[in-house]
């Protein structure tokens, strides 16, 4: 993990280009005159480039104030001279090249020795080397270096920021397509709010017509870190909104469609933010790092997937990349929850039970039900006979015969229509309202035909 974590630390450099750094480890001395000079190389055509516009800034020890102590152009063959300069050897020299708009920065440091020292060179101050690149509005083959997810959650929002350093191979630089001039397509998780380009990055940030891109020109990678912590930078700040849904499923997803050939891609957070959820399966199980900040090494939580300098990109374009983020649940939660669900079952049955009354039987001596109507329903010594619906039997009395009064189709329609009535509640296909008005309507013509039958007969 430490490899990863030395280019984590290089994107916090990117207004300084590592000349604090530089500046930290040169002793201090008093200031000397030193001739500065040297050449620019169109590295596109591998020639001198002429009519560069090369600027010399002295940069101050906290690596933010600078003054512009020189401003010339390149001769025919890119050669430059901006005469001699009073230097110390804790001074830290920015050397900026500006060629078809584009700006190339290079950090040196005057040392004891009488030379300057950059990155990667040492050179006497009137050898200075200075690289361009011709612009094109062509997209080279880019990729991502290292694509890095920082997540802390806040108590209504999920704060995200995505840093990812972008490789150029080409010899061109790149400076966008199309009429938004767009060179770096964000693939950003739907919802996200608030939605901004870190202002230490140069560049801007426009909403494209499948989600959001970065105006701004990508050098190639040879520069290696001279300029590419400058221009192929990109950090991009938005927050993520906490579900309104049920406690168990709030959960913020931040998957999304790889753009580019990305060599890494990690998700990181704070250790407050341990309890955390982190579900992405193609980035592996949480690892303890510890990771070099601005306010020091502090351990961090990563998931993640690659290697910055792997020959082979982790994850190709086009592949869908799942990542999501849940919030643990109090345990009381869970104690509320299940109190309110028990309360959802026991009551409705409860009341379903005393509506409902004893049930129709054989037993004469069961009480009648009395509906809201006030009608009673009709008493198990009625009449003998069992519904084709399974309703059970209600008898008549001894001294009917069943061969001398028959019970008329209509009451025995009634009868059946009452045993699937009653079915239908039973298995909560009727609300209680309804069942109770047309059962009683049934069970009044019910009763109505038979004290007519029984007049008649006893007529």
């Amino acid at each position: 993990m430490k490899e990863p974590m030395k280019y984590l630390s290089f994107s916090k450099f990117v207004l300084f280009f590592m000349g604090a750094t530089i500046i930290l480890l040169c002793p201090i001395s008093q200031a000397a005159p030193a001739r500065v000079a040297g050449r620019v190389v169109n590295e596109t055509h591998q020639a001198g480039a002429a009519g560069v516009t090369v600027q010399l800034l002295l940069v101050a020890k906290n690596a933010r104030q600078q003054k512009t102590v020189a401003t010339v152009r390149t001769a025919q063959d890119g050669r430059f001279d901006c005469g001699r300069l009073n230097l110390g050897t804790d001074d830290l020299l920015i050397a900026r090249a500006t060629w078809q708009g584009n700006i190339y920065d290079q950090a040196w440091v005057y040392e004891t020795s009488g030379r300057l020292k950059s990155m990667d060179a040492s050179v006497a101050p009137d050898q200075m080397k200075l690289t361009v690149y011709d612009a094109t509005t062509k997209p080279p083959p880019l990729s991502f270096q290292v694509h890095h997810l920082a997540i802390n959650a806040k108590e209504q929002d999920l704060k995200c920021i995505e840093r990812i350093v972008v490789l150029n191979p080409s010899r061109v630089t790149f400076t966008g397509e199309g009429e938004q001039r767009v060179s770096v397509r964000l693939s950003l998780p739907d919802g996200a709010r608030d939605v901004k380009m870190d202002p230490d990055v140069d560049g801007k940030l426009v909403k494209t017509s499948d989600g959001y891109g970065v105006v701004k020109s990508i050098v190639p990678s040879k520069q290696d870190e001279r300029n590419i912590l400058k221009n192929n930078v990109v950090i991009i700040n938005y927050t993520m909104k906490w579900p309104l849904s049920l406690p168990w499923s709030r959960s913020i997803d931040l998957s999304r469609k790889v753009n580019y050939p990305t060599n890494m891609f990690f998700v990181v957070r704070e250790e407050s933010d341990r309890k955390l959820q982190v579900n992405a399966p193609q980035l592996g199980k949480d690892q303890v790092e510890q990771v070099s900040t601005r306010e020091g090494t502090q351990a961090r939580i990563v998931n993640m997937m690659g290697r910055p300098m792997g020959n082979d990109a982790a994850l190709k374009p086009g592949t869908a990349i799942s990542i999501g983020v849940a919030r643990p649940l109090n345990p009381l939660v869970w104690v509320f929850i299940l109190f309110v669900v028990a309360l959802c079952l026991l009551v409705p049955l409860s009341l379903v039970n005393r509506r409902r009354g004893p049930a129709l039987t054989g037993n004469a001596n069961a009480p009648a039900e009395t509906l809201k109507s006030g009608e009673p329903v009709v008493e198990a010594s009625v009449y003998r006979g069992t519904s084709t619906h399974g309703v059970g039997e209600m008898t008549l009395p001894d001294d009917f015969n069943g061969s001398d009064i028959a019970l008329s189709q209509q009451a025995r329609r009634l009868i059946e229509e009452i045993a699937k009535l009653d079915e239908a509640r039973a298995a909560g296909a009727v609300e209680i309202a309804e069942y109770q008005s047309q059962r009683a309507v049934w069970k009044k013509q019910l009763i109505d035909l038979l004290e007519s039958q029984t007049s008649i007969s006893s007529g």
